[in-house]
């Protein structure tokens, strides 16, 4: 998508924005739990996603590898805390039983958006290719182009709606209040609650379950990664003559957009990375 031709940048520092990426979010996790308790989940994801467009709006100015290079960090930091904050969320208006169905559609609706985006980053690829691109920038500029478009637009909404609980959603009636609150209670769970527990750590960590949902969600990763890095390699010694290559430079690209979150959890996605990937 152009990437390798407007950016200078070495195969080395290309491989490293995954890692980078990723760096941020692990960085960012335990202080953003903290801090997302004192806040509020509402304030918290839509500081989240206004820095994440941000930061997302700053690639396209980018000039060396190394500032891309920084650039991914931040985003990852910006993006590490989007998942958890909606998972609470999740729990304050529906009980355990009901909870993981409404974040099984809130994962499917971040895997539609990196479907939508790989038709956009196809129909850009192509009309960079013939120079249709309105003002001669670059595809991979023009895709982060559109995301911070399109996150704004999620943006604005999520400022005047989102609640941190039933108690102040404004889209419910008092009645709909009552209902979910005595819900939630008959399940023995809770709404809100603003204390960092480190016996709720503990008992993360000692759970078998968060093993094994460790094991399964990240045991296909090496292997992705490794060919995606593998193409990035082979590909870069032609990036300079084809305007439509590297490919793995719209991997990037999209990770980068896609979330929330969920990447868990973008991407995008906010986290998704990736919404709150």
């Amino acid at each position: 998508m152009g990437i390798f031709k407007d950016v200078k940048m070495s195969k080395a520092e290309y491989n490293n924005l995954f890692v980078v990426f990723y760096t941020g979010y692990l960085v960012a996790l335990w202080p953003g739990a903290i801090i997302s308790q004192r806040v509020g989940q509402k304030h918290f994801i839509t500081g989240s996603l206004f820095l994440w467009a941000l930061l997302l709006g700053m690639h396209p100015l980018v000039k060396t590898g190394k500032q891309l290079i920084g650039l991914r960090f931040l985003l990852g930091v910006t993006e590490s805390q989007i998942v958890p904050s909606t998972t609470v969320l999740h729990q304050a208006f529906f009980p355990p039983k009901k909870s993981p169905w409404v974040q099984l559609l809130w994962w499917a609706s971040g895997s539609f958006a990196n479907v939508l985006l790989t038709m956009v980053a196809y129909k850009l690829i192509k009309d960079d290719g013939v120079g249709e691109l309105v003002g001669g920038i670059s595809s991979w500029k023009w895709l982060h182009i559109v995301c911070v478009i399109i996150t704004m637009a999620v943006f604005v909404p999520l400022v005047v709606f989102l609640p941190n609980s039933p108690v102040d959603a404004k889209w419910l009636s008092t009645e709909e209040k009552v209902h979910t609150i005595a819900m939630i209670r008959r399940d023995h769970a809770g709404i809100s609650n603003s204390t960092f527990k480190w016996s709720q750590v503990r008992e993360c960590f000692t759970d078998p379950k968060s093993w094994l949902f460790m094991y399964v969600r990240r045991s296909p990763q090496p292997p992705s990664v490794h060919l995606t890095h593998r193409y990035a390699s082979d590909s870069t010694c032609s990036s300079t003559s084809s305007p439509t290559t590297p490919r793995s430079s719209s991997r990037s690209s999209s990770s980068a957009s896609a979330s929330p979150p969920p990447r868990a959890p973008s991407s995008t996605s906010p986290s998704r990375s990736s919404a709150p990937s």
